[in-house]
């Protein structure tokens, strides 16, 4: 596999299958897919086609191209997917594709706050104790700054393989960090996902944009630096 070492700036029809699921605050985000059914299954198909969600305001979400063919990541309703070709990157602005899987939620206003801590851990922390107090259970966030160190990886799944595994998924396609450069990431926070859109080490799922837009992919793991500002649901989740 390919290692990109690159240091660029970040900014920030019909669905198939999709679910609701209901938070304690009687908010709620929106799940296609399941990670289970990827790694126990071997399940790639479309769960849901982007176009289903193109007239959706304030539109927030993350995920992967059917038959894990690329990352997908959008932005305040606009659509990005960066997908792998020859070693090579491809990314569209468009809603023509199709995602196996795809977490999504709509956010009209956020609160921001500083992000503390330097590491994926101490966020994940952070998040745990905005959860306790707010009693939502499930909710997207964003991030924007300087992030010292971002490991991220855009898979590209070889289709005769049947066997998955996080490590394989992270090591397939393109992979490589980017060092202290300001950035946007999409992510979604959930004690109650792993399995669905977390994996079971983890409560938080990430995806960056470069600010020229010209890649999405999976934030493997990340260093924060100071003056990182976190964004936090201000209003209930449609």
């Amino acid at each position: 596999m390919k290692q990109l070492n690159i240091k660029i700036a970040f900014v920030g029809i019909l669905a198939i299958t999709s679910c609701k699921t209901d938070l304690k605050s009687s908010s709620a985000i929106n799940v296609s897919g399941a990670l289970r059914d990827i790694m126990h299954k071997g399940d790639l198909s479309a769960k849901i086609d982007l176009r289903s969600l193109s007239n959706l305001k304030n539109l927030y979400a993350l995920g992967a191209v059917e038959n894990l063919d690329g990352e997908i990541l959008i932005l305040n309703s606009k659509p990005h997917y960066s997908q792998v070709s020859s070693d090579s990157l491809i990314t569209n602005h468009d809603f023509e594709a199709k995602a196996s899987l795809l977490v999504s939620a709509e956010i009209s206003d956020w609160q921001e706050r500083e992000a503390t801590g330097f590491n994926k851990v101490d966020l994940e922390n952070q998040l745990k104790n905005y959860s306790d107090k707010s009693n939502l259970e499930s909710f997207p966030f964003l991030l924007k700054g300087i992030i010292k160190t971002l490991n991220w990886h855009i898979i590209s799944w070889n289709p005769n393989d049947s066997i998955h595994t996080p490590e394989k998924h992270r090591n397939s396609g393109l992979h490589g960090i980017l060092l202290n450069e300001p950035i946007k990431i999409v992510g979604f926070y959930s004690e109650n996902h792993q399995g669905v859109f977390t994996h079971h080490s983890t409560n938080i799922h990430m995806h960056f944009i470069t600010q020229d837009e010209r890649m999405t992919g999976h934030v493997d793991n990340l260093e924060i630096e100071n003056g990182t500002k976190l964004f936090l649901p201000k209003t209930e989740v449609k």
